[in-house]
């Protein structure tokens, strides 16, 4: 939770963006139990850089990781994190759930990322998210009123 960690994870997407504004830091432990998916979807607009640490007992489970979607319409954009359905959108790759991974990426209204059916197994993730602090805080203090 450092502004050193912070920092780091930032400068390893220097080459896509020049400056980052002030940032705060979540992190949360997440239990995927089986029969759980996510649609395709962008993440909140607070959000600047997110990293999903795979906490993967083994090799076997592979095919629990996260998914990354590119959409059907090439002009379609989503700036509010809204999961969208499956058939709409075309899977590009899915980083492998393995012990010791992860799989980082820089949010936006383009980018799409969603988790495919869990059907007999369960997944265990560290979400480490980056946020523009100054946009979270207004956002939270919206969502208080």
């Amino acid at each position: 939770m450092s502004p050193e960690l912070a920092q780091a994870v930032l400068e390893s997407f220097s080459s896509q963006r020049s400056s980052w504004p002030d940032v705060s830091v979540e992190s949360q432990f997440i239990r995927h139990r089986p029969g759980y998916f996510l649609g395709p979807h962008s993440d909140l607009y607070t959000k600047l850089v997110v990293l999903l640490i795979y906490l993967a007992p083994d090799n076997s489970a592979e095919h629990l990781g996260t998914s990354l979607y590119r959409p059907k319409d090439p002009s379609f954009a989503c700036p509010d994190s809204k999961h969208y359905p499956f058939e709409d959108f075309i899977r590009v790759k899915t980083a492998p759930y393995r012990p010791n991974s992860l799989l980082a990426f820089m949010r936006s209204d383009i980018s799409f990322h969603g988790l495919e059916p869990l059907s007999t197994a369960g997944r265990d993730v560290i979400q480490y998210v980056v946020h523009d602090k100054h946009v979270r805080e207004a956002q939270q203090k919206t969502k208080r009123t």
